[in-house]
């Protein structure tokens, strides 16, 4: 099981299995969860010369009810090993998200419901812009706390250059932009501290603003509604590894960013293409990953040493097939280690 200072580890096998044996209760700090869309499609990788292979099937015997049991089986283990100051973010679309709100309440508690947020992936183009429908051109990440506890850090977006030319209109006399804003309703104390900053301007009869300097605004508060970060999968990405569901790294640092700190415990049970834990890595959190494909795992691998390096922090692989039965033991199909794979 995973503990203070302990190695990342990196697990191949079913995550329910392997959350209940290895996973301590209340053990880690921030959950992100990608799981099966109940898309009813089968996926493949597809590499830099054109071969594909298969990853995994999303189709269900049974129906949404199958589904959601399975999916509930896991989320429940979520919930404990979650920190009390936890979070968990569900990442899914149309397809089911209504059916997983309601288990994501009865788990976690509709007073722990923090945000849906909707993520729009890229620009409608082409056919299916004019079907007989809206195009289905988002995903929705359920946010959820475990108590009233939680940690979250407020993240910002930059201003628009329209927004910075309407309101940041004054220079000061070394240059520096500012705007002007009206005492409102802030305390005389308040307006005393401001003006032995030097930062109050006052008319001749007594109409007082405020200076707020451009260097010392964050930025626009970051809403439920992410229209900013586009899909690796829709556009010329360094990113781009192939995995058929390949999330960006920013949608990922942007979540792990917002709900935890340095040497934080990020877990990730469906973690596919590893951005997760790539994005985890790369902000200095310690990290958690679970993957039933030992072709997801193989991958996982050789993007954490081709991105880091000598300066990747050590981890296990627990569970790693050593025969082609052990490999092929979950999907019934090959899932052989990778030779030399590339991004494309």
């Amino acid at each position: 099981m995973i503990v203070s200072g302990g190695k990342n580890k990196l697990y191949f096998g079913d995550n329910l299995g392997i959350l209940r044996q290895h996973v301590q209760d209340e053990s880690v700090d921030l959950i992100y969860a990608d799981p099966p869309f109940f898309s009813n499609k089968h996926y493949e990788i597809i590499w830099g010369n054109g071969a594909e292979q298969k990853v995994y099937e999303d189709r269900w015997k049974g129906g949404i009810n199958v589904y959601i049991e399975w999916m509930q089986e896991r989320l429940w283990q979520c919930y404990r090993v979650l920190k009390d100051t936890g979070s968990m973010y569900l990442h899914c679309d149309w397809h089911a998200t209504h059916r997983l709100r309601i288990a994501m309440d009865d788990i976690f508690g509709e007073s722990n419901f923090r945000n849906e947020i909707v993520w729009k992936r890229a620009t409608m183009s082409g056919a299916k812009s004019v079907a007989k429908q809206y195009g289905r051109n988002h995903d929705s990440i359920l946010y959820y706390s475990k108590s009233k506890k939680w940690q979250y850090y407020p993240q910002y977006l930059p201003y628009s250059k329209d927004y910075l030319d309407k309101k940041f209109i004054y220079r000061d006399e070394n240059g520096k932009r500012f705007r002007l804003q009206p005492r409102g309703t802030r305390s005389d104390e308040a307006i005393d501290e401001f003006r032995k900053q030097g930062r109050i301007v006052e008319s001749k009869s007594g109409y007082i603003q405020i200076k707020f300097y451009l260097d010392e605004m964050k930025g626009v508060a970051l809403d439920d509604v992410w229209l900013d970060i586009k899909d690796v999968r829709t556009i010329q990405s360094d990113e781009k590894w192939g995995y058929p569901t390949q999330k960006p790294e920013a949608l990922l640092k942007r979540i792990i960013l917002a709900s935890s700190n340095p040497d934080d415990i990020i877990l990730d049970p469906f973690c596919g293409s590893g951005t997760s834990i790539a994005a985890a890595e790369r902000l200095k959190r310690r990290w958690i990953g679970i993957d039933i494909t030992h072709l997801a795992i193989s991958l996982m691998r050789h993007r954490l040493h081709d991105t880091f390096g000598s300066e990747l922090t050590p981890y296990e692989v627990i569970g790693d097939p050593k025969d082609l039965e052990s490999a092929t033991m979950y999907w019934g199909t090959p899932c052989l280690p990778l030779a030399n794979p590339k991004k494309y």
